[in-house]
């Protein structure tokens, strides 16, 4: 849809009935105003009914077709749903000591040492976060009310981050049953790829769910997980429902610039 439309259909969205009406009144006057005529000078005898009828019908129809191509109704307005940006979970911080940033340092990378942090000046993103270390080695973060007032609606998160080896990034999540007396804890690992869900591991509290990346620039790029539609795909399909989303984790070696919380 052109701006011009969008333009034109948002003026006319602000008085719909109105303008219907008056559109109406607009199309079918001429007609009204003839057939007076007609009747006034006695000459509707002389005019075939046929003629009359398809007259009616094709103002009524030209009116219908300016009615479906915007221009006396707001239908066909673009309505998409546009995602709620509502924080941002950055790293620009220095000296890098995400643990006091409300990251948590699995033991077995304090134990072994086989996580290294270091703090980086991007020409995009400013201030990022480089992670080496190891898969055994991962930081996890708690999302709390301060950080997202409402964990039930969080339904999208964003990673903008540089892959490393072996990286992944995990999002935790809490289903409910169905009758809402039971809730258990659920992990989903967005891949990039366009495979189906697969499960993780023999249980269902851990799922693979499959993205398209965004390519930003220099090697960054994005991914997004759906939380609403990984849940509906996966576990969903025993009659679990999504309740809220609680942490986020982040393993192996990347480069991190910022992690986006989304309405």
């Amino acid at each position: 849809m052109s701006e011009s439309q969008n333009s034109r259909q948002t003026r006319f969205a602000k008085f719909p009935k109105l303008i219907q009406f008056m559109a109406a009144i607009a199309t079918l006057s001429p007609l009204v105003y003839s057939l007076y005529l007609t009747i006034e000078d006695g000459l509707c005898a002389s005019i075939p009914l046929w003629l009359l009828v398809i007259s009616i019908l094709g103002a009524f129809s030209f009116g219908f077709l300016m009615r479906n191509r915007g221009f006396f109704s707001i239908k066909n307005i673009d309505q998409t749903q546009k995602k709620t940006h509502t924080s941002t979970i950055d790293f620009a911080y220095e000296p890098p000591e995400p643990h006091n940033q409300g990251w948590k340092l699995s033991r077995r990378a304090f134990s072994r040492a086989n996580l290294q942090l270091f703090s980086l000046q991007d020409g995009k993103f400013g201030k990022v976060l480089r992670i080496q270390g190891s898969f055994d080695s991962y930081m996890d973060y708690l999302i709390t009310h301060k950080i997202f007032p409402d964990l039930s609606k969080l339904q999208f998160i964003r990673f903008f981050l540089k892959p490393g080896d072996k990286w992944s990034v995990y999002v935790k999540t809490t289903v409910k049953s169905e009758s809402g007396n039971s809730k258990k804890t659920v992990w989903f690992q967005p891949r990039i790829g366009d495979q189906v869900p697969e499960r993780i591991g023999n249980d269902f509290i851990e799922w693979a769910i499959y993205v398209q990346h965004n390519n930003e620039m220099n090697d960054w790029i994005s991914i997004e997980l759906d939380i609403p539609k990984a849940i509906r795909e996966t576990i969903g399909k025993q009659g679990w429902q999504y309740y809220e989303t609680i942490g986020i984790r982040l393993r192996g070696a990347m480069d991190i610039a910022k992690i986006e919380l989304c309405e």
